[in-house]
């Protein structure tokens, strides 16, 4: 997300691409770690299953609240 603003909202687009030769199924995507509060899920477009070479996005929050470097990571 690059440097934000405290109690700013800044929304991000990721995608998650199926490389493999068969089907992904996704039981849930989530956000984990150590700042995960301040990241929120706004939108998952990934359903459960993703065909073998496609993609599909997930479109991630991030509002700080305190300086410095927050991390978190998207799980599916």
């Amino acid at each position: 997300f690059g440097k934000t603003p405290l109690f700013l909202k800044r929304i991000e687009d990721f995608v998650v691409h199926n490389a493999r030769q068969s089907p992904l199924h996704i039981a849930k995507v989530e956000v984990t770690g150590g700042n995960e509060k301040l990241f929120d899920i706004v939108e998952n477009r990934c359903g459960s299953t993703l065909a073998a070479g496609h993609e599909c996005h997930v479109r991630v929050s991030f509002e700080p609240t305190s300086e410095g470097d927050k991390t978190a990571e998207l799980h599916s």
